[in-house]
């Protein structure tokens, strides 16, 4: 055999590294692949039957103000008014405008800031999963939480509750500052983190991640990129900050301390103090009065231990919302937990050796001391990255943070953990079944069972499986976008005959059934009314104003009057109601199914 050359010698370590990076870009090309074919689907399915869901009441500001900020380029001061009686930011204001210019009809405003929030959010799932665990742990978690339910409910609206997008990117700028030490990764985490606090400030718990790292790991702290941050944050910030300035900050302190603040007096605020608020009440269905009377009984009454225990529930939040049954979700917490925990240990045991040796265990030091068994090497590989110490910090810090102060009945305060709770679920089986080398088909098993647990939770129901032939009729008859629902169908309707009268505006009453916050809200914010949401398509698909804006929704002096004859099917759909009879000067135009249309002689 010739000698090999030095040419030869030195070519040959470029050419390897030539082909290590051609199989690196493969991966990344296929990844990006998946994301945006997750995306796709993702969005498919959200979009499936959009034309029988009118917009929802809680959307209704951002609509408002979104137009606003398009028709005059001023920006909202406020969002919605949130649970507590204050009004957040509204940053989702401008996630809002887009999909006003692009679309005609109000039911689609919101796809396309929902589109991209979540094509980011697996795009950040994606990078994180792949630094902290490896490609094929990317992979997984991008399917897991794109097709899970938490993750299809996100890419379908833009309601503000806290948006994984912002988590994610932050958690994955964390792990940059650690392992790369730069300051830099810094200032953008932090204006992660800002920026989704303006959309919505149930991420707060989130930043905890920061100073936790620099405690343990000491990243350096400043860089010129700081200013900008800072000078884009309050930018961006300024209009809200302005506006809490004039209310002495009453409802940033309300947000934060969780302080319920809205008034008690809130009858001023109607056209008529006098009306009472009724609830219809059936056989299986006992009024809401005894039942909070007696709930708040109960919750003054509970013991530290009962606190503790519902407390401990709420971890498995998240994991019931997208399992097709609680037992299932317990699984998958247990799953999830176990995963932390074992990731937790390994970490541990490979900062302790590395405290002991000086230098980083990797496996062929390990192979030495005879010992140690096969497993218990291939778990300590899995702790010998840092990513790994970095992940587990970013999950566990927030994590028990919102069990401690979250409110006992607000489960929706977690939602925005899941991307890097299926991430978790992910690296059980692609690192740490993996590393303990598992035999292939018990690992392919696994893929499937979690994927099959996961994605699309809908076609696992029981109501789903019983309905499907309907739905497919529907789809084959109404096509994929579906068909108008009542409240659609009678707008339009009621718009016929005022445009048929040469007017673009009417006294419209509304005697339909609510939630309470419709009506009392509107001493906060006159945007609050019974009907808003129908206010909301007269204007939007019509050009119609409504004249009527009474917080109860209905006056003596309406044209038109919209009655709701009973209340849609479901525990969650309102049932309150203002019961004031028609006087004899109505007369009925047409009937609905759910809903009459009357009008004034």
């Amino acid at each position: 055999m010739m000698q090999e050359t030095e040419n030869e010698a030195f070519v040959r370590p470029l050419l390897k590294r030539g082909t290590a990076l051609s199989v690196e870009t493969r991966q990344v090309i296929v990844g990006f692949a998946i994301i945006l074919l997750v995306t796709i689907i993702g969005m498919l399915l959200t979009l499936q039957g959009w034309k029988s869901r009118p917009p929802a009441f809680d959307m209704l500001t951002y609509f408002n103000s979104a137009e606003h900020l398009l028709k005059t380029g001023t920006p909202a001061r406020y969002g919605d008014v949130s649970s507590y009686g204050s009004f957040p930011p509204g940053g989702t204001t401008w996630l809002m405008a887009p999909g006003m210019l692009l679309f005609h009809d109000p039911r689609l405003y919101e796809k396309f800031g929902s589109t991209l929030l979540h094509l980011g959010t697996l795009l950040g799932v994606f990078l994180l999963a792949r630094r902290s665990f490896g490609m094929r742990c990317a992979y997984l978690s991008v399917i897991l939480y794109g097709l899970s339910g938490l993750g299809l409910s996100f890419a379908g609206s833009l309601y503000p509750i806290g948006h994984p997008f912002f988590y994610v990117w932050l958690a994955y700028f964390a792990v940059q500052w650690v392992t790369c030490r730069d300051a830099k990764y810094l200032a953008a985490a932090m204006a992660t983190w800002t920026v989704g606090m303006y959309v919505d400030m149930a991420i707060t718990p989130a930043v905890l991640i920061l100073p936790a790292l620099w405690l343990i790991y000491r990243p350096p702290l400043f860089s010129k990129l700081h200013l900008i941050a800072a000078a884009v944050t309050l930018a961006l910030w300024y209009p809200y900050l302005q506006f809490e300035m004039e209310r002495g900050l009453a409802d940033l302190k309300s947000l934060l301390r969780l302080h319920y603040i809205a008034p008690a007096n809130y009858k001023e605020a109607w056209c008529d103090p006098n009306l009472t608020l009724e609830y219809l009440t059936s056989p299986s269905m006992p009024s809401p009065s005894g039942s909070n009377t007696l709930q708040e009984a109960q919750s003054k009454g509970l013991t530290v231990l009962d606190r503790l225990l519902r407390r401990g529930r709420r971890v498995v939040v998240n994991f019931n919302e997208v399992a097709p049954s609680p037992g299932v979700g317990l699984l998958l917490t247990m799953l999830a937990l176990s995963s932390l925990g074992v990731l937790s240990v390994t970490a541990l045991v490979s900062r302790v050796c590395r405290f002991v040796t000086r230098q980083p265990m990797i496996p062929g030091s390990m192979t030495a001391k005879s010992s140690l068994s096969h497993a218990v090497i291939a778990l300590q590989e899995i702790g010998n990255k840092i990513e790994t110490e970095l992940f587990v910090l970013s999950l566990v810090v927030p994590w028990l943070t919102l069990l401690i102060v979250a409110e006992l009945d607000n489960q929706g305060r977690f939602f925005w953990l899941w991307p890097l709770q299926a991430i978790a679920l992910s690296a059980f089986i692609t690192n740490i079944m993996a590393r303990l080398r598992m035999p292939s088909s018990l690992l392919w098993l696994s893929y499937l069972v979690l994927t099959g647990a996961l994605v699309i939770p809908p076609f696992h129901s029981h109501e789903y499986a019983t309905n499907a032939q309907t739905r497919v009729k529907l789809w084959l008859r109404n096509g994929w976008a579906g068909s108008d629902p009542e409240e659609v169908r009678v707008v339009d309707y009621v718009s016929n005959q005022i445009r048929s009268d040469g007017r673009d505006h009417a006294a419209i009453g509304y005697q339909i059934f609510i939630y309470p916050f419709m009506a009392k809200y509107n001493i906060i914010d006159k945007q609050y009314k019974v009907g808003a949401e129908f206010d909301l398509l007269f204007k939007y698909r019509h050009a119609i104003r409504n004249t009527d804006q009474c917080a109860e929704g209905l006056s003596s002096a309406d044209e038109y009057r919209i009655v709701q004859t009973r209340p849609k099917s479901g525990p969650e759909e309102p049932r309150h109601y203002f019961d004031l009879p028609l006087d004899k000067s109505y007369h009925l135009l047409r009937r609905f199914d759910l809903y009459q249309v009357f009008k004034r002689d």
